[in-house]
């Protein structure tokens, strides 16, 4: 438990714990509303309100599953957001959990849950519908592929879905699923501004429709995270000096560097209509004779990076 957070994080837990964990949610629930009746609007330092609740490494069947949700639902439970990480999950876990969409949570992630294209369209029908809130949606780790990608696409096109950030990392997305996502990014209803793709199936062709979609004038994407060839690196430096484009956080890590690709990144780097404030390049291979090149583009006076992750790459004293 983290007071100054206010988050509550279980890992391990079976079932029977969940039956501690209702009471816990129940108790902190009830001290809520007794808190409202007593009109006492300006909690004191001790204050033991939670507004986020994470589960990692658990075994939850549905039972549990329910018992959690349950006590989430309760009118004064203040917890807006809701995370479960390496918690394997039926369809019908993702289904009881969609419910909770619908009514108070900002930001919902489900990681590494063996989540399929059918629980994406469970979650999707919450997505659309005018009394969802969910503005943060991670759902990395997972098995989607493409037909679940076009269903949170439909689902992003939808003027009731408030969806801004989106995590999709190491999932089975492929150029087909880029492409629904490209379209869904033009959208003038999606409202997507950070989008996290980092090591999927994204071949070259999928890069280029990813930086043909940043050139584009109607897309609001600012932070983005993505894995690429140094084959598919040219059209991502080309997209960043576009003036259409808004990046301004760039995830690059696990790409494969060449020299050549970081001499036209920082070239990028240098041209006054690139907007790139922070750069992750964490596992990209780089050696001295890159980072001599990105020196460089640092000292460049149209260089406006001010935040850059270098870490495990092949870089010396020199």
């Amino acid at each position: 438990y983290y007071p100054k957070n206010g988050e509550l994080c279980f890992d391990f837990l079976n079932d029977v714990d969940c039956i501690a964990i209702e009471f816990l949610l129940d108790a902190f629930s009830a001290w809520n509303e007794e808190e409202a009746t007593t009109a006492q609007h300006q909690r004191p330092e001790h204050s033991f309100s939670v507004n986020s609740l994470t589960f990692i490494n658990s075994s939850l069947t549905l039972s549990g599953m329910k018992r959690i949700c349950e006590s989430l639902e309760r009118e004064c439970c203040l917890v807006t957001e809701l995370s479960f990480d390496s918690i394997p999950l039926t369809e019908e876990c993702v289904d009881r959990i969609s419910r909770l969409v619908f009514s108070k949570l900002t930001k919902l992630c489900i990681m590494n849950s063996s989540i399929t294209d059918t629980g994406v369209s469970s979650l999707c029908d919450a997505l659309k519908d005018r009394s969802c809130k969910v503005t943060t949606l991670d759902l990395s780790r997972n098995q989607i592929t493409d037909t679940g990608v076009t269903s949170l696409c439909d689902a992003l096109k939808d003027p009731s879905c408030k969806v801004t950030t989106l995590g999709l990392t190491r999932s089975q997305l492929t150029d087909t699923g880029v492409t629904s996502l490209c379209d869904a990014l033009k959208d003038p209803s999606c409202k997507v501004t950070t989008l996290n793709l980092t090591r999927n199936q994204i071949t070259d062709t999928g890069v280029t429709s990813l930086c043909n979609l940043l050139r584009c004038s109607s897309c609001k994407v600012t932070t983005l995270g993505l894995t690429t060839s140094p084959s598919g690196f040219g059209d991502l430096c080309y997209a960043l000096k576009d003036p259409s484009c808004k990046v301004i956080s760039l995830d690059l890590r696990y790409s494969k560097f060449s020299v050549t690709c970081v001499f036209r990144l920082c070239d990028a780097l240098k041209q006054s209509s690139c907007k790139v404030t922070t750069l992750d390049l964490t596992h990209c291979e780089i050696a001295d004779s890159g980072v001599s090149s990105l020196c460089d583009a640092l000292k460049h006076p149209s260089c406006k990076l001010a935040t850059l992750d270098l870490s495990w790459n092949r870089i010396t004293d020199t």
